[in-house]
């Protein structure tokens, strides 16, 4: 396993109509709106398949020590190292569809979301609690804000992107167990904003994985 992510000024593609918008892959409508409460219905592929994929697909050769004599009875008992190959199979891209309620007060965001999965690849859940502060620096066109969280995921989910399948076990080691988890992760955006429609964000985020996902 890993113990952590890290994504380094990734820029993201945002438009916000007057009921939908669109913000770096997630496409939503406004079921509810004030000056500070907001709630959303919305689509977006999950993370932890690209994830999942980028880190353990593909095939491997691992050596493993046996007795000669366990391959053929009648050879001496001596010990060799031979390769073994264990393929990684990718993993399906999921879409999740869910609720988000957010809060807006001061320049502090808070948002709890809700999403599950309606493509039927790993049939189970995932969600995020978050707090962002927009300004900790401002200025006329620029602007940094900071923002930490916890996304808590299904065991379904877990099970689907991250425990090993019987195929892709190493002799010896015994099947992976899958519970649920949280996820949690700091981030650093900056926003230069060229006119009143059009801004680039990038951003810095780092997630210390769940114990799930690190086993």
């Amino acid at each position: 396993g890993a113990d952590a992510f890290e994504l380094h000024a990734i820029p993201t593609l945002a438009y916000y109509g007057e009921r939908w918008f669109f913000d770096n892959g997630t496409l939503g409508y406004a079921l509810y709106e004030t000056d500070t409460l907001q709630l959303d219905l919305q689509v977006a592929p999950n993370l932890d398949g690209l994830y999942s994929n980028q880190a353990g697909g593909g095939r491997f050769l691992f050596l493993q020590r046996v007795s000669i004599s366990s391959l053929l009875p009648d050879a001496p008992q001596e010990i060799i190292t031979i390769e073994r190959p264990v393929v990684v199979e990718e993993r399906d891209i999921a879409w999740n569809g869910g609720l988000r309620l957010s809060y807006n007060l001061a320049g502090f965001d808070t948002w709890f979301e809700i999403d599950r999965d309606i493509s039927g690849v790993y049939r189970g859940y995932e969600g995020q609690l978050g707090i962002r502060y927009h300004e900790l620096f401002s200025s006329s066109n620029f602007r940094l804000g900071v923002e930490t969280g916890a996304t808590p995921k299904s065991r379904d989910l877990i099970s689907y992107y991250y425990a090993p399948r019987p195929s892709e076990l190493r002799p010896g080691l015994s099947e992976y167990e899958p519970h649920s988890t949280y996820n949690y992760y700091g981030q650093i955006d900056l926003d230069y904003r060229f006119t009143e429609h059009f801004s680039l964000t990038g951003f810095w985020r780092e997630t210390h994985l769940g114990d799930s996902v690190r086993e």
